[in-house]
């Protein structure tokens, strides 16, 4: 499989520079090539580094701004009082970081770097000061309601769909968060690519389920999908059998957007 880290770069707009929150913002979500340069302004003032493993944002401290995901995954789990822990959300490039941190409440959860994290933050007062640019602002409520709803998807899949179904569907949408970010490649064989650093442990856990079970669920879907995931990579040989498999529908990540998830809903 090629490299996707460096041709994922190179493809990201070269006029605007863009990080892949405002690629993703002029793409879907109707925001115009000024509006996004003045978001990358406001990000690129403050930018934090965070290594694999180590808290981006920590349990039951308080927050006064939102994280915008630059480069690298992270995720969002909750600690149980017995030590357990359950990840309730994963963070891509381009994504929001609790958008409610914004108030300046305490978390109930906490998000850790997967890979190596680079995050722009966007304080409360820079927040309200985006009322002068409506489109911009509307697409980024546009983005914390998209995350809410890939969280209600989660918990539907949790309880009503069986294990094969749920690592299925969270495949098809890690798969479309990133194609909506050109982070998604088709293959010559018309399989779907893109590069992924969660383990096995990671997914299970994401999906609900234990290693040993997420092992034998990733290889029936390998054998009955095309499924490969090595060297921090996925590639989905079957892509719309997968996604026909779990009944999959995007429109709950693109909500008003004019894109393939759109347009694959309405089919």
């Amino acid at each position: 499989m090629p490299d996707l880290v460096d041709t994922l770069v190179n493809e990201r707009p070269s006029a605007l520079q863009t990080s892949f929150l405002a690629h993703k913002l002029v793409a879907h979500r109707n925001v115009h090539d000024a509006d996004a340069r003045h978001l990358d302004t406001i990000l690129r003032r403050n930018q934090r580094t965070v290594e694999p493993g180590t808290p981006l944002m920590e349990l039951g401290s308080p927050h006064s701004e939102i994280h915008i995901i630059l480069e690298g995954w992270a995720l969002r789990r909750k600690i149980m009082p017995g030590g357990a822990s359950q990840i309730v959300a994963l963070h891509l490039p381009g994504d929001i970081c609790e958008f409610n941190a914004v108030l300046g409440t305490a978390s109930d959860t906490e998000t850790i770097a997967v890979d190596r994290v680079r995050a722009g933050t966007i304080s409360a007062r820079a927040l309200n000061e985006l009322a002068t640019h409506p489109r911009l602002s509307r697409a980024l409520w546009l983005e914390a309601m998209a995350s809410g709803s890939i969280q209600r998807q989660w918990f539907a899949n949790i309880a009503c769909a069986n294990a094969a179904s749920r690592m299925a569907h969270l495949l098809c949408e890690l798969e479309l968060r990133l194609d909506l970010m050109g982070a998604s490649q088709t293959q010559r064989g018309g399989g779907r690519l893109f590069a992924c650093p969660l383990t096995q442990m990671h997914l299970g856990n994401a999906a609900a389920m234990s290693v040993e079970h997420a092992n034998r669920t990733l290889a029936q879907l390998r054998r009955q999908f095309g499924l490969v995931a090595r060297n921090g990579q996925i590639e989905i040989g079957d892509l719309p059998a997968l996604q026909a498999f779990c009944g999959f529908d995007g429109s709950y990540i693109a909500l008003e957007t004019n894109n393939r998830a759109l347009a694959m809903a309405h089919n």
